[in-house]
């Protein structure tokens, strides 16, 4: 069993607060926004549905389950093709189904007594209250008649017509059985479009690839007899039978708030990705210890008053845990703090007659920090600002043998490669460093 050491030699249980409260804002705006638009997609729709509802006082218009049609009559033919190697006639007679030649003389023959038999359908399963009354609104379409019919291979058919050998299997994979089907509501009419369909099927194979052997099976047709519940029986109960009534509220913000909360899941989720992936890129300074592992002496630390109050209280407790020494509440202390240690840093004999006031801070932060040093120092040293001497060579200029610099840098801004530059670069030149205000 690990005990308190060995655990946190595995999981640094005071870095993973850190991370967690460092990325709180990031996780509050994800499951704001993910939470708000979860309730607002559930909830928009329903109150629609709730205020848009029209009272319909007709039965059989406001009812309906989930039924299929009753009393549909699939009427099959069979087309046996005995020679051993049926590859090119199958593959043909498949391509050529549903063509638009064969589609086109079975929409001639049969289309309109197959409309009439599908609105007939309907009407019947209006009266019986298993559709609701707009069914007959719908078109009745191509499609919709395409759909009658079907065609399919079967290897496994076994009904061999007599006179024939039985074919041996394994020379051919494909089957020698070509399946036609045609379902309506009427026999006479599926009997008779599936025979018409079938003999358009042969006809067209045989112009193809010429004549071929082959034998028609009939077969009886395959009536789909209905259940209790879904046949010609009355819908008299209510019980199981889905209305169009008002949805109550109560339910549409129930179900709004599931929404919301599945948000705030997939948000939390998100945010550990998000915040995970910006720490494993991050290059900024976020803390002061990580400014102290450079060695550079930090003179004082101060509060930039750029964090937003919602945010304060985990700033404040991420100090806490970082063990960072506590910030000056305002600019001017920091200065007067960071002059003192100035003179106690500054090594005996070495006359420094400049200091340089320079950083990665904006430059009218670096002129108002010049200029509480020049109003509190009372040495006769020369205080000036300069921006970061990576962006302007005037910086450079600004420096002899005489001038020390103090650096001026901001959290979450300033990159450890622009630090790390500044101090080389300083350094090159042979100017003393003698610390680092830092604005939090």
């Amino acid at each position: 069993m690990l005990n308190n050491k060995s655990f946190e030699k595995y999981f640094d249980i005071n870095a993973f607060l850190i991370h967690v409260l460092r990325h709180m804002g990031l996780w509050l705006f994800l499951i704001i926004l993910f939470g708000v638009m979860g309730f607002l997609s559930s909830f928009i729709p329903g109150s629609r549905s709730y205020f848009n509802y029209t009272e319909d006082g007709s039965v059989s218009q406001n009812q309906v389950i989930s039924a299929e049609y009753p009393y549909i009559y699939t009427a099959q033919k069979v087309i046996y093709v005995p020679q051993e190697e049926t590859s090119l006639i199958i593959q043909s007679a498949l391509s050529l189904f549903k063509s638009a030649a064969m589609m086109d003389a079975l929409q001639t023959e049969f289309f309109k007594d197959a409309m009439a038999e599908e609105y007939r359908l309907r009407n019947r399963m209006v009266t019986y209250n298993y559709r609701l009354h707009t069914v007959l609104e719908a078109p009745y379409s191509y499609g919709d008649f395409n759909d009658i019919f079907d065609c399919y291979v079967s290897s496994a058919y076994t009904a061999i017509p007599s006179g024939y050998a039985a074919v041996n299997a394994s020379t051919d994979t494909v089957g020698h059985f070509i399946i036609v089907s045609a379902a309506t509501g009427d026999e006479d009419l599926s009997e008779s479009m599936c025979e018409r369909a079938t003999n358009l099927l042969v006809t067209q194979t045989a112009d193809l690839i010429g004549d071929f052997k082959y034998e028609v099976i009939d077969r009886a047709a395959d009536i789909d007899l209905p259940a209790a519940d879904n046949g010609l029986i009355p819908v008299t109960s209510t019980g199981s039978v889905v209305t169009t009534e008002r949805p109550l509220l109560s339910n549409i913000v129930k179900k709004s708030l599931k929404a919301a909360a599945w948000g705030v899941v997939i948000a939390s989720f998100l945010a550990i990705f998000v915040s995970f992936f910006i720490e494993v890129t991050n290059v900024k300074f976020t803390s002061i210890s990580e400014v102290s592992e450079f060695g550079t002496p930090i003179l004082a630390t101060v509060k930039s008053g750029k964090v937003k109050a919602v945010l304060h209280p985990f700033q404040t407790l991420i100090g806490h845990l970082e063990g960072d020494e506590r910030a000056c509440t305002d600019m001017e202390t920091a200065v007067k703090l960071a002059g003192a240690y100035m003179h106690k840093l500054l090594p005996e004999g070495m006359q420094i007659k400049k200091v340089l006031i320079t950083g990665s801070s904006d430059v009218l932060l670096l002129s108002e920090i010049k200029e509480i040093f020049s109003r509190y120092d009372s040495s006769d040293m020369e205080f000036s600002s300069s921006p970061c001497i990576s962006d302007t060579p005037e910086t450079v200029d600004l420096v002899d043998g005489h001038t020390a610099v103090i650096l001026v840098e901001r959290l979450n801004k300033t990159t450890k490669g622009d630090y790390a530059g500044e101090l080389r670069r300083f350094e090159l030149i042979g100017c003393r460093v003698l610390g680092t205000i830092i604005l939090k």
